[in-house]
C-alpha cells in the first residue's frame, strides 16, 4: 500500500505545467502506481478545462493554423514495436527494470545497456539522459540488506520506488511511494533483506555524508582539494603518500558505506588513468593516452 505521495501543491503545479521537466518525470512514475494521485490530477486537468473553457477567444489568422498543421504534419513519428521495446538490453539482462513504468523506461538509453557505476558496496547508480540539467535523474540500486551511508542532501531530492522496498529512520518505503528530501534532512536508507530496492531518483545538488565516516570522507568529496588540484596538474603522478587515502577508502567500502556522486563527479583518489580524474578530465595531451599504467609519469 503506497503512503507517501506528492503534496497537494506539487499535483497543481504538475497539472498547470508549470513544475520542472525532471520532477515532472517523478511525479508522472509515482501517477502509474497510484490510483488516488491519478484521480486527484484527473480532477484538477478537468478544473483546469472549465478555467480556460471561461477565458474570453481571441482571434486568430487562419494563417496562424496553417502554420501549426504544417510543422506537425512535418514531423516525423515512430513507434516502436512492443516487441521491440521488450528486448531492450537493459531490460532483457536484468528482472529488476522489468515492467518498468512508461515515462522511466523511454528514458532508457537507446539500444545500449544501462552503464551501472558501483558508489559502495551496497549501491549502484545509473544516470538518465533526461534533457534537462537542473536536476540529476537516475536509478539507485541497493543490493539486498545492503546499508547506504547516512548523508544529508545539499538540495531537493525525489525518489520513487520502484521494486523491492528499503527504509530509514522515517519509515518504509515499498513500490510507488513519493519521497521528498529537503535541504538539510539526514537519513540513512536500507534496503529489505528478501531483495534488492531500485529506486527512481531526481536529485537536485550532490548530498554530503555525516557523522565520524563524513568528517574523513568530505574533505576529499565534491571539493577541489589539494589533492585534485595536484593531480590536475599532473594527473597521472606516482602518490604514494597518498597510499593511506586510498586504503581508508577500501575499507569504508569494505564495511558497507556507499560514497554518493552526483553529475559524473567521482571518488577517485589514486587514478587509474586520466579519465578517472574529477573536474579535470585527461591532460595527456603529448603522448595521447594515459602512462599511468605503465608507471611513467603523464606528459601532460
Amino acid at each position: 500500500m503506497i503512503k507517501h505521495h506528492p503534496d497537494h501543491n506539487m499535483l497543481v503545479e504538475y497539472c498547470a505545467g508549470t513544475l520542472d521537466w525532471a520532477l515532472c518525470l517523478g511525479v508522472s512514475t509515482h501517477l502509474h502506481f497510484c490510483n488516488e494521485c491519478r484521480s486527484a490530477a484527473a480532477n484538477l486537468n478537468s478544473l483546469g478545462g472549465s478555467l480556460l473553457s471561461q477565458c474570453g477567444q481571441e482571434a486568430v489568422g487562419q494563417e496562424v493554423f496553417a502554420g501549426l498543421m504544417s510543422k506537425i504534419q512535418a514531423q516525423e513519428f515512430v513507434v516502436a514495436p512492443v516487441a521491440e521495446q521488450a528486448a531492450h538490453p537493459s531490460i532483457t539482462n536484468d528482472r529488476m527494470l522489468a515492467q518498468l513504468p512508461k515515462v522511466v523506461r523511454k528514458l532508457l538509453p537507446k539500444g545500449k545497456a544501462l552503464r551501472w557505476q558501483s558508489v559502495g558496496s551496497s549501491l549502484k547508480m545509473a544516470r538518465l539522459a533526461a534533457g534537462q540539467d537542473k536536476y540529476e535523474v537516475a536509478f539507485h540500486r541497493i543490493c539486498s540488506g545492503g546499508k547506504v551511508a547516512e548523508h544529508d542532501h545539499g538540495g531537493l531530492e525525489v525518489t520513487v520506488v520502484l521494486k523491492g522496498s528499503f527504509s530509514d529512520g522515517d519509515g518504509i518505503y515499498t513500490p510507488g511511494d513519493f519521497l521528498v528530501r529537503q535541504p538539510g534532512e539526514v537519513h540513512r536508507p536500507t534496503a529489505a533483506q528478501n531483495e534488492d530496492c531500485l529506486c527512481f531518483s531526481i536529485c537536485e545538488a550532490p548530498v554530503r555524508l555525516t557523522g565520524f565516516l563524513g568528517r574523513l570522507i568530505n574533505p576529499f568529496s565534491f571539493r577541489k582539494t589539494r589533492l585534485t588540484r595536484r593531480v590536475a596538474r599532473n594527473p597521472c603522478f606516482s602518490a604514494p603518500k597518498f597510499a593511506s587515502v586510498r586504503f581508508l577508502t577500501i575499507l569504508i567500502q569494505a564495511i558497507g558505506t556507499g560514497i554518493p556522486t552526483h553529475k559524473g563527479i567521482r571518488v577517485a583518489f589514486l587514478p587509474q588513468s586520466c579519465e578517472d580524474i574529477p573536474f579535470y578530465g585527461c591532460l595527456c595531451k603529448q603522448s595521447g593516452q594515459c602512462q599511468r599504467s605503465s608507471g611513467r609519469r603523464c606528459h601532460g
